[in-house]
């Protein structure tokens, strides 16, 4: 038995021998084609866990970008929440303010009428309640620019022959009705910008004039003289006061500046 086995062992030993002698058997050329297979297998390896770690790192770079944006939404929604409410105590503040500021306009305007309640009772002067200009309407006016013209600049006749120029009135005849009975009454008036035919300012406002008897402009009722107007004088509002702004006539336009007989501070018949 232990011949047989010596045997087996031997044989054994052999066989090892014979495979471990096997590599060494192969040409050249195979092993130069395994060193070569190993060499491309090494790269692709090396390509590999690059594509690998670059991947590896673009994955992280894209999770922190959304980190970054999440964060970017959340305190975008807190800017706009703010703007929100800064704009709602924004216009909560102009609408009190609008609200104290109407309010403290009907308190100026309340205290206004009251100083011009407070006023009315008082006496009024004489100068405050005589009109600046007292105009006539009439169909004599047309006549007389006619004749003007026709003239060029020199004295016009009225029907009845007289003259009416620079210092000549011309009388009309008004009709009036009082008591139910139609009456004509005579007047004498005259064109604008004649001796008197408006009321004196400086007299006006303080009841006395510097130049007294030399003045050219009219003290009192009794020394304003009538002023012949055009039959549609101050029968249309003035179109820049329509519109909002000021005329810079004052008192001598020729159209309404007031719906307001007493505001236009002229006796119009």
């Amino acid at each position: 038995m232990a011949e047989v086995d010596e045997g087996a062992e031997r044989r054994g030993a052999s066989s090892a021998k014979s495979s471990n002698s096997t590599p060494s058997s192969a040409s050249p050329l195979e092993v130069e084609f395994q060193r070569k297979l190993i060499r491309e297998t090494n790269m692709l390896t090396n390509r590999f866990n690059s594509a690998f770690y670059s991947l590896r790192k673009a994955f992280a770079e894209v999770g922190f970008l959304r980190e970054e944006n999440l964060k970017l939404r959340t305190e975008s929604l807190d800017l706009s929440a703010l703007v929100a409410e800064r704009e709602s105590q924004l216009i909560s503040s102009i609408s009190r303010l609008s609200v104290e500021t109407k309010r403290n306009e009907r308190e100026v305007l309340a205290d206004l009428d009251q100083k011009n309640c407070n006023g009315a009772s008082k006496a009024v002067p004489e100068s405050r309640n005589v009109p600046k200009v007292i105009s006539v309407r009439s169909n004599g006016f047309l006549a007389l620019n006619k004749g003007r013209v026709a003239g060029v600049g020199a004295p016009s006749k009225s029907r009845n022959g007289c003259k009416f120029g620079a210092d000549q009135p011309l009388r009309l005849r008004l009709a009036s009705q009082g008591n139910g009975e139609r009456e004509e009454i005579e007047l004498e008036v005259y064109n604008q910008g004649m001796l008197k035919t408006e009321l004196c300012n400086k007299w006006e406002e303080t009841g006395d004039c510097p130049y007294a008897d030399r003045c050219q402009f009219a003290h009192g009722i009794k020394e304003l003289r009538p002023v012949i107007r055009h039959p549609r004088y101050k029968t249309e509002i003035c179109r820049m006061i329509s519109s909002g702004g000021t005329c810079p006539y004052g008192h001598r336009c020729h159209f309404r500046h007031s719906l307001d007989s007493q505001a236009e501070k002229e006796l119009v018949i």
